[in-house]
């Protein structure tokens, strides 16, 4: 990337972060992932959530993180979280804004600085995110959802089919973006000759049932036979609730709980696992399937935006919620060798154009140019 004179003072507003036992999901990743590759005169703070156990003030390579809010539980982490950011805005020095987008703990920081803000969209929240939360929390959504296109100026989201609805209805059209999401290459060094001997699915993951469809998942899982293994790798607010539920389904002899893991783990589950199996109501522009394919694994989907984009055609897409045809994939993908070993290989041929480097470049020069658009004299529409 192209270095600049004099330093570049950004903050990243994130609710999430990879060690957030509650979420940990892909945009805490992705935040990590962009920033560590920033030029040296960027100085990075990002401004997440408290949970317990965590540090109040921590620096992972160049980023410094500050967590804000009370860690008594995850609605009292994400709503005081969203009360204290507008107090560190007004007293940090900084160049540039990013809010990370969120109708769940939204912070609003346009209101509270001068200064340029960029909206990063991992998806708008009245469209797919609320619901089965509740008429409230749809509601709100709708509503946080509309001041947040009729309040940022600068845009970027993680998905094509994002990237277009927001074109259709942001107030100010001018400095929008697609910016997607890598992986990392490492993947594709990883040894997958123990798969054969113990055909193992695996969902890889946050824990949150109605997204995540991970009711679908262990509905269609009962319907295997003979029955592999199911891994769950991953934590989430919904962690009890996956493990009642199969205890219920007298699931409990063929379905692991692996729980939180580092990322450097990852490859150690991906190593072993004849698929992966991600049956989301709704994405933003997932990693997982990427991670999957690089390591060689075969990946089934749902056929929603986001998942169909990021995947390429090289993996099966059922329908969201059918549990019989997700159930005949997985079976299929599980006995029949060929089949498995032509997705392994057009996936991770797929996998192998997704860069970090070029996705932090894309952002770099984003922020670059959004600075530049609001110098004196510029208009926007």
């Amino acid at each position: 990337m192209r270095e600049s004179p004099g330093n570049l003072r950004i903050v990243h507003i994130i609710y999430d972060d990879c060690d957030n036992p509650w979420l940990g999901g892909g945009g805490a990743r992705r935040t990590l992932e962009i920033y560590r590759r920033f030029p040296s005169h960027c100085e990075i703070t990002v401004l997440t959530g408290f949970y317990k156990g965590a540090l109040r003030s921590e620096r992972v390579g160049n980023i410094l993180y500050r967590r804000l809010g009370l860690p008594f539980s995850y609605l009292v982490s994400r709503v005081t979280f969203a009360l204290c950011v507008p107090f560190q805005l007004l007293g940090l020095h900084y160049d540039v804004v990013v809010e990370d987008y969120s109708a769940f703990s939204p912070c609003f920081s346009f209101f509270f600085t001068r200064k340029p803000v960029i909206g990063s969209f991992q998806n708008l929240h009245s469209r797919k995110a609320a619901r089965g939360k509740g008429f409230f929390k749809a509601l709100g959504a709708g509503l946080f959802d509309a001041m947040a296109l009729r309040f940022f100026r600068d845009i970027t989201a993680v998905s094509p089919d994002l990237t277009d609805i927001i074109k259709q209805k942001a107030r100010f059209k001018s400095n929008i973006r697609f910016i997607g999401v890598g992986i990392d290459h490492a993947l594709f060094g990883i040894d997958r000759s123990s798969a054969a001997t113990a055909p193992t699915i695996l969902y890889i993951g946050r824990l949150e049932i109605h997204q995540k469809g991970i009711d679908t998942l262990l509905q269609a899982f009962a319907l295997l036979s003979p029955r592999p293994k199911l891994v769950f790798a991953g934590t989430g607010a919904d962690a009890a609730l996956v493990e009642e539920m199969v205890r219920k389904m007298g699931l409990q002899d063929d379905v692991r709980f692996a729980g939180r893991f580092a990322n450097e783990d990852k490859a150690g589950f991906l190593k072993n696992a004849a698929l992966v199996v991600m049956p989301s109501r709704f994405e933003g522009y997932p990693v997982v399937p990427l991670e999957a394919m690089a390591a060689g694994c075969a990946f089934i989907g749902t056929d929603i935006p986001g998942t169909a984009d990021v995947t390429g055609g090289c993996a099966p897409l059922v329908p969201v919620g059918n549990v019989n045809e997700l159930a005949a994939v997985m079976q299929r993908v599980l006995t029949d060798a060929d089949f498995r070993h032509a997705l392994e290989i057009k996936g991770r041929e797929h996998s192998r154009s997704f860069e970090w480097d070029s996705i932090a470049k894309q952002f770099y020069e984003f922020i670059q140019h959004s600075i530049d658009l609001s110098g004196p004299g510029q208009k926007r529409h």
